[in-house]
């Protein structure tokens, strides 16, 4: 399973509204519950809550798929227009007592390798009753979850699992890797087996199970699933984290859980009795009262152990061990528990054994390979911070060249289709900056990005020389003139001094070289958003929510403009990103705020986060004014509230309005 290029925000938002419906609380319960491995039931009453589905509305609308309809035709927005608040939560009550649903519309989707990938799109009401279970079933499930998964899970970051790839070969010196890919995951997920997972990680609530249930044996084309989960389900990429847990622990108590167990202050007695029986004599190192590194290799020794640590991504995972008798072993454990007790099947073409030192291996788009530091003397990068000078090997991150082949081809389309319609080259230009800043994005977290990128450019050097000689479309400008016409450039590439292509229609193409790597870092696996003062820690860092008058302002604003809107999802957002204060007069916010539109409606703008912000009621009214007079009044009221008006993002506001700019005098 490949990562997104993009981040997904809906996580952060999710944590956001949790925090302002005073749900966090609950959750931060049920996550403490499970790390305690406390059983939990009753789970309806939480489910139902009103506050639990007003969060679940606001996720659902900040994601793509609101716009998209099931067999019914009614997509999320038009639903949320139709019934009121009130009236919505008792139609989701009742369809959780007795749930039943028309079925599943079947899309097909072409894929970069120009194979057919089949999504399920639900109903509407169907989007919002699953995205409420999954809300209220993750923060238990999150405190079962092995530390080092990190496919679907909150706040884990593609970043994370490189890291942690690097710190393996470096400090456990494994040089030997597994790679295990499972045949058509989604596809063949075995019903019954889910739901007996789900029971024994801890969910001892019937009524959900039974409701889970339904819902992933819901028909597509009239006809009733047996086996598999649906790829475009909001619970479907959470409950495939549950089905593979089970792996997760196994191969982690094989090696790197029992290590722990060997370094307690008191030695096993299964262990002791086992010596005694078999009259073998004890290390002279060996103190049961001791920690005692040599207790980890005796026991190994007796009890036949397998050296090796588990990183997995969604459904593709990887073992990285010492040497190559063990990676045999894992690997025909690993074949045997997925087939026996998942009862799934091995992709046998992607599974292998791996020498990283002699050979690559690809994960997320990216080629792994072992570097010596110390061969002919030559420094090697890496892009993992706190890297000992003394490390003779280090893992080296590549963008894989089936990537840099994906990226190639969408490219050279951009550009063709420049050449095909040169009047509309501006907006072709602009769509083509916006993969760029995604592939960059993502191909940050390589050793050498701009040298991967680079590549990406060359494939496409002759075309790019075609539309400038022979068609006279593109040419060449330096930086400092594209920082000059375009504030994007100056924001993204300010520190870049090279050249890059012009449109003779005004389009400037961002230089896809022009990035530096990105440094990684593990988090601690202990840390989780879902406990309040790790949130405001590693998140938030200033959290604005313990004002109640703002809270029940905003609240209040929501509830009587934009209740049906997108700004409504936004609004939280908004508020916690200015910490509360007015961006043009420093005023505070809960003494009354406005939501302004930059670009307005009418002039094709849109409810999206970047387009909105939170203004001051007088500061509002001083943006849209023409009159000097009225200018005039707000700028001596803002003043006496002891306000200081920025100038330069006051007559930006207003340039985006097409009105002319005020001159304040000091």
């Amino acid at each position: 399973m490949k990562p997104k290029y993009t981040r997904n925000l809906t996580r952060m938002q999710f944590f956001k509204s949790a925090d302002y419906y005073g749900m966090s609380k609950i959750y931060e319960d049920l996550y403490l519950k499970s790390s305690k491995n406390i059983n939990v039931k009753n789970l309806i009453p939480i489910i139902k809550d009103k506050r639990n589905m007003l969060i679940a509305i606001r996720c659902i609308k900040s994601n793509i798929g609101a716009e998209v309809c099931g067999i019914d035709g009614i997509t999320f927005t038009e639903l949320l227009q139709r019934y009121s608040t009130e009236e919505l939560h008792k139609l989701v009550c009742n369809l959780i007592d007795n749930y039943e649903t028309i079925g599943i519309r079947k899309v097909f989707i072409h894929k970069n390798n120009s194979k057919l990938k089949t999504v399920g799109i639900y109903n509407a009401i169907d989007k919002l009753v699953q995205q409420m279970i999954k809300q209220v079933l993750e923060p238990y499930c999150e405190g079962k979850f092995y530390k080092h998964s990190y496919g679907f899970r909150p706040t884990r970051q593609i970043g994370e699992v490189i890291a942690r790839c690097h710190h393996l070969v470096v400090n456990t010196r494994c040089e030997y890797c597994v790679d295990i890919d499972i045949k058509d995951f989604f596809d063949n997920v075995h019903h019954n087996r889910l739901i007996k997972q789900i029971w024994n990680i801890g969910v001892k609530d019937k009524k959900v199970l039974m409701l889970i249930k339904k819902i992933i044996k819901a028909p597509v084309n009239g006809i009733i699933q047996t086996k598999g989960l649906q790829q475009g389900s909001i619970l479907s990429p959470f409950l495939s984290n549950i089905v593979l847990n089970e792996i997760d622990q196994w191969v982690a108590g094989q090696w790197e859980e029992f290590q722990k167990h060997c370094k307690s202050n008191k030695a096993p007695e299964e262990f002791v009795k086992e010596l005694q029986y078999k009259k073998k004599i004890l290390n002279p190192n060996y103190n049961p009262k001791k920690k005692v590194k040599g207790n980890i290799k005796y026991f190994r020794k007796w009890k036949s152990l397998k050296t090796g640590y588990l990183i997995r991504y969604a459904d593709d995972f990887k073992i990285f061990t010492p040497n190559y008798k063990e990676a045999i072993k894992w690997f025909n454990g690993v074949k045997q528990f997925i087939e026996k007790r998942l009862k799934l099947e091995i992709n046998k073409e992607k599974s292998k054994i791996v020498n990283l030192k002699k050979s690559k291996s690809n994960f997320l788009g990216f080629e792994l390979k072992i570097i010596n530091t110390k061969k002919k003397q030559k420094k090697r990068r890496t892009n993992v911070k706190n890297k000992s000078s003394k490390t003779k090997y280090i893992l080296q991150v590549r963008v894989s060249k089936e990537k840099i082949r994906e990226m190639s081809k969408e490219f050279k389309k951009s550009l063709k289709l420049i050449v095909k319609n040169p009047n509309d080259s501006v907006m072709i230009i602009n769509r083509l900056n916006l993969k760029i800043l995604k592939w960059q994005n993502y191909c940050k977290l390589s050793t050498y990005p701009s040298k991967d990128l680079n590549e990406v450019y060359l494939r496409n050097y002759t075309k790019i020389n075609v539309l400038k000689k022979y068609y006279g479309i593109l040419k060449c400008i330096s930086m400092d003139e594209a920082k000059k016409t375009s504030k994007l450039i100056k924001e993204h590439y300010s520190e870049y001094n090279g050249v890059t292509f012009k449109s003779s229609f005004g389009g400037i193409i961002f230089p896809i070289w022009a990035i530096k790597q990105q440094k990684l870092s593990q988090r601690n696996p202990k840390v989780s958003p879902y406990i309040r003062e790790d949130l405001i820690k590693y998140w938030y860092k200033t959290l604005t929510w313990d004002n109640s008058e703002g809270k029940q302002l905003i609240e209040r604003y929501c509830n009587n403009k934009w209740i049906n809107s997108l700004v409504a999802v936004h609004a939280i957002g908004l508020y916690t990103a200015q910490y509360g204060k007015c961006p043009l007069t420093d005023l505070p916010l809960s003494d009354g705020f406005e939501i302004h539109h930059k670009v307005t409606k009418a002039s094709g703008g849109s409810d999206r986060y970047i387009n909105l912000v939170m203004l001051n009621e007088y500061s509002h009214k001083l943006v849209h004014s023409s009159n000097k007079e009225i200018i005039q009044k707000y700028i001596k009221l803002i003043k006496n509230l002891g306000g200081k008006i920025n100038k330069a993002y006051l007559n930006k506001l207003r340039k985006l309005l097409n009105l002319e700019p005020i001159m304040i005098m000091p």
